[in-house]
């Protein structure tokens, strides 16, 4: 790579105009992760080659790769003025502008551009979700309704019309428009998705069980929709049916402590006793059973069913016998709170930070403590 980025400045000394060249430096560049040079390098490409519609749009995604948006903005606009019968440069635009806050010029840009591309679908639901922010709903709808009866199987164009409607307090409407969206397009799993996570947020719990239980059904579920599912069985209070599927989402994630943790609760819903279930999680997990990958759960779970004292003591524990990592540090400062041992809480979150002044999460959980 660092040979490349050397042939290719060398190279445009001579050609200077090449957009080949310019491609390779920028991409010798990024692959080491220099992020500012890509940058210039692609801003300089484009002084001199205004005209290249590859290399404006890689300037366009690196700028806003960087939080650029006024750079994006102006590089993308260059790509569509280059490619004015592409809808893509436009909803690049648009994506930039959105980033950028420019909310009214962003309204303003995606009607002029659904009047450029009026069977655009794509086009069609970002109108809708601005119209939607701007609360012209009247407006919203009937763009999503011309969607979809440009493509009555456009998944995006359902789930727009769902929040619109939502958006108007035509709840009832909202859900039967989604429950036939989901019954037309079976396969589409985020549909199953925005029908479960609604139906969870009014308490429907048997149609939000339905729907999670819907999409884990689909090849490849993700973390997130096994957790859905797990989270919506725990609220009816279905907890063997949560620990079952927990352990099924398991073996396909070993490796994700989120599902540990649901599991862990669903089995402490049921009355299992500490040591049991630190043996069942160290079997699942495949770890030893004083495992941080074993204990962490467990704490967790302890927590988010109002058993801090727990927590705290098997935290304990670990800050005793283990070269404690910050998470359990973490967690342990956020067992004290939660015990109302704030002192004690904000002596190991000033530790933390003190040595890592840019983590985050220590940094919350400090302002938490001397609130």
């Amino acid at each position: 790579l660092i040979e490349a980025e050397v042939a290719a400045r060398e190279a445009l000394l001579l050609l200077p105009e090449s957009e080949d060249l310019w491609i390779v430096l920028a991409d010798s560049l990024i692959r080491r992760e220099r992020q500012q040079e890509t940058l210039d390098a692609l801003a300089e490409a484009c002084r001199i080659r205004p005209d290249s519609l590859a290399l404006q749009g890689r300037l366009g995604r690196q700028a806003q790769r960087m939080g650029e948006y006024q750079q994006a903005i102006i590089a993308f606009t260059a790509a569509s003025e280059l490619e004015p019968a592409k809808e893509f440069w436009q909803i690049q635009v648009l994506n930039a502008l959105s980033a950028a806050r420019r909310y009214a010029q962003a309204i303003k840009f995606v009607q002029e551009a659904s009047s450029r591309f009026p069977k655009s679908v794509s086009i069609l639901c970002k109108l809708a979700s601005w119209l939607r922010f701007d609360k012209r709903f009247v407006e919203a709808e009937q763009a999503m309704r011309r969607a979809l009866e440009i493509d009555p199987r456009a998944s995006e164009a359902h789930a727009t019309l769902f929040n619109v409607l939502v958006s108007q307090g035509r709840n009832g409407e909202a859900f039967r428009m989604l429950q036939d969206a989901c019954d037309l397009l079976p396969e589409d799993r985020s549909l199953w998705m925005l029908l479960g996570r609604h139906a969870m947020k009014r308490s429907v719990l048997d149609l939000a069980i339905n729907a999670f239980e819907r999409a884990v059904a689909l090849p490849d579920a993700p973390v997130n929709t096994w957790a859905a599912l797990i989270e919506a069985l725990s609220a009816k209070q279905r907890h063997e049916a949560a620990a079952a599927q927990a352990s099924r989402a398991l073996l396909l994630h070993s490796e994700d402590h989120s599902l540990a943790a649901l599991l862990a609760e669903a089995l402490l819903r049921q009355g299992i006793e500490i040591e049991a279930l630190r043996v069942t999680l160290a079997e699942t997990l495949a770890q030893g059973p004083e495992s941080i990958l074993v204990n962490h759960p467990i704490i967790d779970a302890l927590m988010k069913i109002g058993r801090s004292d727990e927590a705290a003591a098997i935290l304990k524990v670990q800050q005793d016998v283990h070269d404690t990592p910050p998470q359990t540090q973490l967690r342990y400062a956020k067992a004290l709170m939660a015990m109302s041992a704030v002192t004690q809480a904000e002596t190991i979150l000033t530790r933390l930070v003190a040595a890592d002044p840019d983590w985050l999460p220590g940094l919350v959980a400090l302002c938490d403590a001397l609130r």
